[in-house]
């Protein structure tokens, strides 16, 4: 992820061979919501299917849509309004050290 220093844009990187330095390709660009120097985005939390993007601004899911550059939130039934979100990665690598 990198933040534009001009907080235009939210861009995601993704190193396509592992340790290979030259094989960062930008996966998309994001454009910010009105008022980015208050908040910014964090995540991306999970990128679908049909490429649709999970993100975090302020205390709100959203989702971004790079086809049509779209922003919406996403219904969640008996939310509170409230959310924390983690990234849960399967490995069978432990990341704890003995």
């Amino acid at each position: 992820m990198n933040y534009d220093y001009k907080k235009t844009d939210f861009v995601v990187w993704l190193m396509k061979d592992y340790g290979v330095r030259e094989s960062w390709i930008k996966l998309l660009t994001i454009p910010y919501l009105p008022n980015p120097e208050d908040f910014s985005y964090s995540g991306p939390y999970c990128i679908s299917e049909n490429g649709e993007v999970l993100l975090m601004f302020e205390f709100d899911l959203i989702l971004y849509d790079p086809r049509d550059h779209s922003f919406r939130y996403p219904r969640i039934e008996g939310g509170k309004g409230w959310f924390d979100a983690e990234v849960y990665v399967e490995s069978l690598v432990s990341p704890m050290k003995d």
